[in-house]
């Protein structure tokens, strides 16, 4: 009878253990998708980058768009973007793993980050003010890019 209760008693310890170590792996995996990822990532020294600022809004009941043209980057300015990128991290959110690139609003002012890299594809990176960042079609969360974009902005209005 002892051993027949004990057989019992080590074979939910074995569940319990196995479902515990389901769990936790389960929340360690959310975690690491979810954690914050450093923008300046995206680029390395070999990467060319280009830059276009938009701004758009509505003015006497029409709309505008006032947009820049591609302007590549010096070494001297990238490395200050960069600089200013390192500052800011994006994240996953829920619906990044089905997103298509499309985003449910943009805000008023976008950056455009072009990127050329000789070991990896070209891609295009949106920044909108309105805490979203477009990377590889996939649309993440960044806090405060609004600040961000003001002060990329410096880079663009010394040209």
């Amino acid at each position: 009878v002892i051993r027949k209760y004990q057989m019992d008693i080590e074979g939910t310890d074995k569940k319990r253990i196995i479902t515990n170590s389901i769990f936790v792996l389960l929340i360690i995996s959310v975690g690491l998708y979810f954690r914050p990822m450093n923008i300046s990532s995206l680029f390395d020294n070999t990467t060319v980058i280009k830059i276009s600022y938009s701004n758009l809004g509505i003015a006497d009941g029409e709309t505008y768009i006032n947009a820049t043209g591609y302007y590549p980057l010096t070494e001297e300015e990238k490395t200050h973007m960069l600089s200013i990128l390192s500052k800011y991290t994006y994240a996953r959110k829920m619906s990044t793993i089905f997103s298509n690139g499309s985003s449910n609003g943009i805000g008023n002012e976008i950056i455009l980050l072009y990127t050329k890299n000789k070991e990896k594809e070209s891609q295009i990176i949106c920044i909108s003010s309105l805490n979203e960042i477009i990377v590889d079609n996939h649309v993440y969360a960044v806090k405060n890019s609004w600040k961000m974009i003001e002060e990329i902005k410096e880079i663009i209005d010394r040209k």
